[in-house]
């Protein structure tokens, strides 16, 4: 599912002086799926999936986290994920791995979803963990007829 993943170390360096912010852009190109774009000390590109019937709305949301996912669990236990604060009308929603094979209307209940590898390497470059440190922006890109 990994379509590109580079190092930065212009990023690295801003990190070392505090106050970085991560940066999740899901851009829809389907009804269920499309792109992943994370910029942070480095920049990984990869597939996303998501329930079209319970999708969030399109737009910015600042103040996100990398953190566990409550009782969630995942091939390590509990479960990795990028909380996303004050989307209208949802509580809960994340960006989180789904198994292959895994049937969105159970894995994305509003959440988008990418391959575990995926998730790891993203959860991973973020930190601190729970510090509201991650914008995360989605936006529509699906070609009209």
């Amino acid at each position: 599912m990994s379509v590109h993943s580079s190092s930065d170390s212009s990023s690295k360096s801003l990190l070392a002086k505090g106050g970085f912010t991560f940066f999740v852009t899901i851009t829809r190109t389907g009804p269920s799926s499309g792109t992943l774009s994370y910029q942070g000390t480095i920049s990984h590109t990869c597939g996303c999936q998501w329930n079209p019937a319970t999708q969030m709305p399109a737009g910015t949301f600042p103040g996100c986290s990398a953190t566990y996912m409550g009782s969630a669990t995942g091939p390590r236990g509990k479960r990795e994920g990028i909380f996303i604060p004050n989307v209208p009308n949802r509580v809960g929603i994340f960006v989180h791995y789904m198994p292959a094979g895994g049937a969105l209307n159970v894995w994305s209940q509003g959440c988008t979803v990418i391959a575990d590898a995926d998730m790891v390497k993203i959860w991973n470059d973020i930190n601190p963990k729970d510090g509201k440190n991650v914008t995360v922006t989605v936006e529509d890109k699906i070609p009209t007829r």
